[in-house]
């Protein structure tokens, strides 16, 4: 999947230090078809490092949407030490993050499943994230003798990464077909009416005791 020099490129992202950063860097084709052209993962690096890898993409003439780099909530959230948040620092060095707001993770999942039969992947440089999403699964729990929802490892960065890609498409203003679009935008409504009614069944149980 080449890089189409005529679009913009959007990069999905799931930040860590002590573990693992991922970007995914996708272009949105007309007609709806997503294509990811490459993938970038390391560890121990700070912010500079990895803006510095985008630096270098746009020096050979990608062209990134203002609006297209795709972080997860916690991006926004200051440092204790500092006072500042990644985005600020991000800011700081020419780049402007969109904050995808936090969702619930199985809605993610669904969503990802939803729009992933329209993803094309570039085979070699897309190799790593593609083991990662093949790889993403579950956790199990032996006392509750149930699976308690996604594992934590090496393999779920790279799906998180994906996930809030997914989940801010349309704060990107990614192209998107018009019944995806609904069926998202159905799934985040879902998700708010469950969030309000768990927590009114958690309010009353609270005042109750």
């Amino acid at each position: 999947m080449p890089w189409d020099p005529s679009l913009p490129v959007y990069t999905w992202w799931d930040i860590g230090t002590d573990d693992a950063n991922v970007i995914w860097f996708v272009q949105a084709h007309r007609g709806g078809e997503l294509r990811a052209i490459d993938y970038l993962e390391d560890e121990g690096k700070p912010l500079s490092f990895y803006l510095g890898k985008l630096n270098d993409r746009r020096a050979d003439g990608w062209m990134f949407e203002q609006r297209g780099q795709l972080v997860p909530h916690d991006f926004a959230a200051k440092h204790f030490t500092t006072g500042t948040s990644a985005e600020q620092a991000a800011r700081e060095l020419g780049w402007r993050m969109t904050v995808v707001p936090a969702t619930g993770v199985q809605e993610g999942i669904d969503a990802v499943r939803r729009v992933l039969p329209r993803f094309w992947f570039d085979a070699a440089r897309c190799e790593i994230g593609l083991k990662r999403l093949r790889m993403y699964s579950k956790a199990w729990s032996k006392q509750l003798q149930r699976f308690t929802g996604p594992l934590h490892d090496a393999n779920s960065h790279c799906a998180d990464a994906f996930r809030t890609g997914v989940n801010g498409m349309r704060l990107a203003g990614m192209h998107m077909a018009p019944n995806v679009t609904q069926a998202m935008a159905d799934g985040e409504r879902r998700h708010m009416r469950s969030y309000h009614q768990t927590q009114a069944a958690t309010d009353f149980s609270v005042w109750d005791r």
